[in-house]
């Protein structure tokens, strides 16, 4: 939990940094894994994260991985129902809030 809060602070940094340096929002828009890595933030290994940028016009969704062929559980459909994923995947966890 100690590093998830910690990868937490490090991606709120980051984040608060694109909004004041606009040529590091670009250099994070055009080489996250790098910009996440200088940042003290480690990607998994062999995944490509890509970086897009909500606007005043433009919100973007996120469909997460299918999961295994394997039925789920009730309880694992509820999780998902709750925006939680029970994927297995290796998946880097960020914050994320929704503005409508």
């Amino acid at each position: 939990m100690a590093d998830e809060d910690q990868a937490k602070k490090q991606f709120s940094k980051l984040v608060a940094k694109t909004w004041t340096d606009e040529s590091f929002k670009q250099r994070f828009l055009e080489n996250p894994n790098a910009v996440l890595m200088e940042n003290g933030i480690s990607p998994p290994s062999g995944i490509e994260i890509r970086v897009v940028e909500d606007t005043p016009q433009y919100r973007y969704l996120v469909l997460p991985p299918r999961p295994a062929k394997q039925e789920m559980s009730d309880e694992d459909l509820e999780g998902v129902a709750g925006g939680m994923s029970t994927s297995e995947a290796s998946v880097l966890a960020l914050p994320c809030t929704i503005c409508w």
